[in-house]
């Protein structure tokens, strides 16, 4: 990887590079800041509704992010220039027209490191080259013994690229709102349960303001996972 390194905490979220980079997360694994080892600001995100929208880099220039519904963003400077755009292949292959504000959030949303390529969530990294993912995936649920597309753990969102997203490398998501369906405690973690079978949980507060939902004891309740790319049900 072009002789960047990677430290992570133990819970497995990258928070430094070798360039001493260090990334702030928020509760649903986004960076929302971006900062050097002395804490001073070299990137920072604006989030609306779980969407990216904004970004101010270190020199508090101001740029926008316009997704389309792959959460694929063209991004403009504070006064409305195009500074990057770009197609992108069915399986993430980039078509670039115009790159003058560098930036990392690529296909459908997800970062995508300069050092070795791949698109990075928050369980799995992504190989768009390949169109595959690197490690299998860790969710259990994912499966469905009448779908054989399913069976295949490292697949991209069953190989429907054009119509399903994966923003935390755990399932395919469909687009029918800005969340994903998991289930909730209120122990704020993510783990295995007793089934082997990966959750994702929160507490009813969180739950209820990221996805404006109000379902009562968040013990054992499904909740819905807010995507950032207007994702829905998975």
């Amino acid at each position: 990887m072009a002789g960047v390194t990677y430290t992570f905490d133990g819970a497995g979220e990258r928070v430094k590079d070798s360039s001493s980079r260090l990334y702030w997360y928020g509760v649903d694994g986004s960076v929302l800041a971006e900062t050097d080892a002395s804490g001073n600001m070299m990137n920072e995100y604006v989030f609306f509704d779980g969407i990216r929208v904004a970004r101010r880099d270190s020199s508090g220039n101001v740029y926008y992010y316009f997704g389309n519904v792959l959460g694929s963003a063209a991004i403009t400077t504070a006064t409305g220039s195009l500074c990057y755009d770009a197609d992108f292949y069915p399986f993430g292959g980039e078509l670039t027209f115009i790159n003058t504000c560098v930036q990392n959030y690529k296909f459908a949303g997800m970062e995508r490191d300069s050092a070795s390529g791949l698109d990075r969530t928050i369980f799995r990294q992504y190989a768009s080259q390949y169109g595959r993912w690197l490690s299998p995936d860790p969710y259990n649920g994912s499966y469905d013994v009448n779908n054989p597309q399913t069976m295949n753990r490292y697949s991209y969102v069953m190989n429907n690229p054009t119509s399903f997203v994966d923003p935390l490398g755990l399932d395919h998501v469909a687009f029918s709102g800005g969340c994903i369906l998991f289930y909730s405690d209120t122990s704020g973690s993510v783990g295995y349960g007793d089934n082997g079978v990966l959750q994702v949980n929160v507490s009813e507060q969180l739950e209820d303001e990221w996805c404006g939902l109000d379902n009562g004891s968040a013990s054992t309740q499904p909740y819905l996972w807010p995507t950032g790319d207007g994702g829905g049900g998975a």
